[in-house]
């Protein structure tokens, strides 16, 4: 017989209210003797007294029930709203166990929303995306996994690889019932199309990394040319270290601030320069590695020098393939051009963080620079990197595929290829997996999820 768990649904701490979850057989009972309600209508909400094993009275509480095959698990749940005190929702838990149930697992509502069908596991992992989102964007692309949308390209495409191996299974069964060089066309194409949509969803997958991780915007530039001044300014508040003498800082600093409705990362770094100095140089190496991750560059330049160049900068790799904005800093104290052909093509931002100006316009230009990155459609789905693994090997199966028929091959070599990117697919809704990998999986969750 099914277990019934429990598990609070809201943080922990004091607050104005407080959810515990019910799930399970006991569900129904637990309505009728510690809520005085045999027989809830579903879905209404109830105001009553919590009573214990022994009768006494707990908390005065709003409870909702809803019926088997029509919950978030499947299965009668309770979901009882108390006041928000910890001691109640220890009380109450306790009392819960005395009556037989089991605290739940992190994740264990949403496992048994997928054991039963509820929701298929691509939606189940969407979930735990919905409640961690740290940018609207993440919350967007999740709410839409969540209501079904990458479920439905996914079986979309499932059902495409269906059609193209039902059609050579059955000149496999009847050669005598030649495939026809039309039909045979229509097959490549569909998996043609297939291969065009997967590329999309691995496309998604990069995307999806990025949202998860916030862009990266590195300030770089020469030594003592006031990076860690502006990331001060820009950051709100005093976490680097700025000193008149180059080379001050020796490692780098990130914080996350909001630039429009995009969360960022930014990043202060080192200056660059040739140096004998050992911890200096150490510096200028995750220098160079911040820039290697970052998705846009501020190049920091100092507005006191009338001959400012690129120097070292010019010498990183990749570096004129990143999105760059020139930043003449210390504007206050120059009022000369920048004529170099290193500069040119750069949008160019003026600031002092002396006087306090420019910084809007810095962030009016970070905001434009990234548009790309913040701007999100219906047609996006998120895709997890389990995910994305599994359609990157349903990608070169078919692919695979798609060669050997170019090449002549037997067709039920061919067949294979399609069955085994199809149990791939099958892989991320959850049609086909194993009771170890779901444990995996639903372990990262919340408990009460």
């Amino acid at each position: 017989m099914t277990e019934t768990i429990i598990a609070q649904a809201t943080p922990s701490g004091e607050s104005a209210l407080g959810i515990l979850r019910v799930s399970g057989p006991l569900a129904l009972h637990i309505a009728g003797s510690s809520l005085g309600t045999p027989s809830p209508s579903p879905r209404m909400a109830f105001l009553r007294n919590y009573r214990d094993l022994e009768k006494k009275i707990l908390d005065q509480v709003v409870f909702t029930f809803f019926e088997k095959g029509r919950s978030f698990t499947g299965e009668d749940v309770l979901e009882i709203c108390y006041h928000g005190n910890p001691l109640i929702s220890k009380m109450i838990s306790n009392d819960l166990l005395a009556q037989g149930c089991r605290l739940a697992q992190p994740g264990e509502f949403s496992k048994r929303a997928f054991l039963n069908g509820m929701i298929d596991l691509s939606q189940a992992e969407s979930v735990a995306a919905v409640i961690s989102a740290a940018n609207e964007e993440m919350l967007m692309l999740a709410q839409q996994n969540l209501r079904g949308i990458l479920s439905e390209r996914l079986k979309s495409i499932k059902n495409a690889l269906l059609e193209v191996e039902a059609s050579i299974e059955a000149y496999i069964d009847f050669p005598e019932d030649d495939l026809g060089d039309q039909k045979e066309e229509r097959c490549r194409f569909r998996l043609e199309e297939t291969v065009r949509e997967l590329e999309f969803l691995i496309e998604q997958a990069a995307r999806t990394r990025l949202l998860e991780q916030n862009v990266r915007v590195a300030l770089v530039g020469n030594p003592n040319v006031g990076k860690s001044s502006l990331f001060n300014l820009m950051i709100g508040e005093k976490r680097a270290l700025t000193h008149s003498d180059a080379g001050t800082t020796r490692d780098y600093l990130e914080s996350s601030l909001k630039v429009g409705s995009q969360w960022i990362t930014l990043v202060d770094t080192a200056g660059l320069r040739q140096t004998t100095n050992e911890i200096e140089e150490q510096g200028i190496a995750f220098t160079i590695n911040q820039v290697e991750q970052a998705h846009l560059i501020l190049m920091i330049i100092d507005g006191s020098d009338p001959s400012p160049t690129l120097s070292i900068l010019e010498k990183i790799t990749g570096m004129k393939e990143k999105k760059i904005i020139v930043v003449k800093n210390k504007c206050d104290l120059g009022a000369f051009d920048l004529n170099s052909e290193s500069f040119q093509g750069y949008p160019l931002i003026e600031t002092s963080c002396k006087e306090l100006t420019g910084l809007n316009l810095l962030f009016d230009a970070i905001s434009k620079e990234l548009s790309e990155y913040i701007t999100t459609s219906d047609k996006e789905v998120l895709v997890t990197e389990r995910n994305r693994k599994l359609i990157h090997n349903s990608l070169l199966l078919i692919k695979q595929c798609l060669q050997e028929w170019k090449d002549g091959n037997d067709e039920e070599f061919v067949v294979g290829y399609l069955r085994d990117a199809r149990e791939k697919i099958d892989l991320i809704i959850g049609k086909s997996t194993n009771e170890d990998m779901l444990d995996v999986l639903f372990q990262n969750f919340c408990i009460g999820k």
